[in-house]
């Protein structure tokens, strides 16, 4: 990264991608430390289940049933 204007912006840029990376990264922790506890399974899990259920496709997403025929 030189001096100058386009290193000054090059900086600025860097850190607004760090901490977007950030940002997704501790998304991402919450989400798999939120999942095993009763909080998800029973208050965001039916909430999550009504609003990915398709009429034409089914259920989707990892927690969905699989028919056997």
């Amino acid at each position: 990264m030189g001096s100058g204007p386009s290193g000054a912006s090059m900086k600025i840029v860097s850190a607004v991608i760090t901490l977007l990376l950030m940002v997704v990264f501790l998304g991402y922790m919450m989400i798999w430390s939120v999942t095993p506890t009763n909080t998800f399974y029973l208050n965001w899990f039916p909430d999550v289940e009504k609003k990915t259920s398709s009429t034409y496709l089914g259920e989707q997403g990892m927690f969905c049933k699989v028919l056997v025929v």
